[in-house]
């Protein structure tokens, strides 16, 4: 348990600041927020179809920034990413987010083939 929770800290690489900041975060901030704070602190905050949309960013960017990255992590990723930008429109009217989807097309290029 102490290893997992000196894994987290050494993840974070700079003190986040309160959300209410988040006009100006850097990106090591919004990192922190999407996958290591957030998956916790929005759980109680949003509501539950909120905070589901949410965990697909979250899981799909966890899953395709992974060190060892398999086909099925960047077919699951790319689904999670796929629904995660066509419910966006019902969650934040006027925001586009499509382009998200095509992050795995550049992760199948970038990643050597599993033999």
């Amino acid at each position: 348990m102490l290893v997992k929770h000196l894994q987290i800290l050494f993840e974070i690489r700079r003190k986040p600041q309160s959300i209410v900041e988040v006009k100006h975060f850097k990106a090591s901030e919004f990192q922190t927020y999407l996958l290591i704070i957030g998956p916790i602190l929005f759980h109680h905050i949003l509501e539950e179809e909120e905070y589901t949309h949410f965990i697909r960013l979250s899981t799909a960017i966890r899953m395709l920034c992974a060190a060892s990255i398999t086909d099925n992590d960047i077919a699951t990723g790319a689904a999670l990413l796929e629904s995660f930008c066509e419910d966006m429109s019902f969650y934040y009217a006027g925001i586009l987010t499509k382009h998200l989807i095509y992050i795995f097309f550049d992760i199948e290029i970038l990643t050597p083939q599993n033999s």
